[in-house]
């Protein structure tokens, strides 16, 4: 996250001691309203801290703090995907669809900034803000039916683009299988990565936000 530079110091959230494996809150949809036609919704979020201690003066907002101020980071994400699925090769084993989807995602950081310095009064700073991201995507997805009971699933969907105050690039990727024992009981297993790397000039943020995620659902 940066601010503007006659504003503030660049503050690598990584670098600040924030967690980078963690357990996030995940649910999703997907509605077949006509038999080429899907429609699939999937929601996460999640949530990280981390402090660490300046060896370099810092700015945030209009507060200067010396050498050895500590800073506290909360950052908060959550993500929306969803997209429209037609599907051109649909056959009993395998299908094949094109995608037309969006990336809806809102990072808020929470900073707590605290100086060590003797001789200056720089007290406690806390300061908070937010920003949304949306993006239009772009994709394809296919279908192994090995047999009526089980699936096996791929898909990549993603855009590179400039859109009002947002410029930048997206990609998300998946892969799947599931089992279904019973007509109403299953289980399956999926691997995500998703890669966001954008620029925001609004003015409540004026930054650039990097999210790179690696995750396993059961």
């Amino acid at each position: 996250m940066a601010g503007n530079t006659d504003n503030g110091s660049n503050l690598n959230l990584e670098g600040n001691g924030l967690k980078k494996n963690l357990s996030s809150f995940e649910a999703g949809g997907a509605w077949r309203f006509l038999s080429r036609h899907r429609i699939d919704v999937q929601y996460f979020s999640a949530k990280r801290s981390g402090t660490q201690t300046y060896i370099n003066e810092i700015t945030i907002r209009d507060n200067v703090y010396p050498i050895g101020a500590t800073v506290s980071v909360e950052a908060k994400d959550n993500f929306l995907l969803a997209d429209y699925r037609y599907s051109f090769v649909k056959t009993d084993e395998v299908e094949f669809a094109g995608l037309l989807g969006f990336n809806g995602g809102q990072f808020k950081f929470n900073v707590s900034a605290t100086g060590n310095d003797l001789l200056h009064d720089t007290g406690t700073l806390n300061t908070s803000t937010s920003t949304t991201v949306p993006l239009p995507l772009i994709g394809a997805s296919v279908d192994w039916y090995i047999n009526p009971r089980w699936k096996v699933s791929a898909g990549v969907e993603g855009i590179k683009a400039n859109i009002g105050d947002v410029d930048g690039r997206a990609i998300v990727a998946a892969a799947s299988t599931e089992y279904i024992f019973t007509r109403n009981l299953g289980a399956g297993v999926r691997y995500m990565c998703s890669d966001l790397s954008v620029d925001v000039t609004k003015s409540s943020f004026d930054g650039h936000v990097t999210w790179r995620m690696n995750s396993f659902s059961l």
